[in-house]
């Protein structure tokens, strides 16, 4: 029985310690977490970190699935596609739509599985 109790300790300090962490990323209160999340900065805030890592380890993605991507969220059209050259760095994505985030990271994640696939 005291196992327990140790045990439902230890959860609620857990607890309390991944709420303190939401509350100072997201600066608001505790009753907030759920609404601030979901706001498109926060999410940004949540998505943006993975996305970097994934580039800065090497996988890369296709001119043609970024130029999709980029023509979806309105950030190039069509006229200057062909125009442009290209200049992407990290910081680049920093200000992007989260939507445009989300599914670049999806189409990373999805490279990342199609390599493990032929390693075998």
């Amino acid at each position: 029985m005291e196992e327990q109790w140790n045990y439902y300790k230890q959860a609620h300090k857990r607890q309390k310690e991944v709420v303190e962490q939401l509350c100072s990323k997201y600066d608001c209160y505790e009753w907030e977490i759920p609404t601030e999340r979901e706001k498109e900065k926060h999410r940004r805030k949540e998505v943006l970190p993975y996305v970097k890592r994934h580039l800065m380890d090497g996988v890369s993605f296709s001119d043609e699935v970024l130029i999709e991507l980029m023509e979806k969220y309105k950030l190039i059209d069509e006229e200057s596609r062909e125009q442009e050259e290209l200049d992407i760095d990290m910081d680049w994505f920093d200000d992007k739509p989260v939507g445009f985030l989300e599914e670049l990271l999806q189409h990373l994640i999805g490279n990342i599985r199609s390599k493990a696939g032929q390693r075998k």
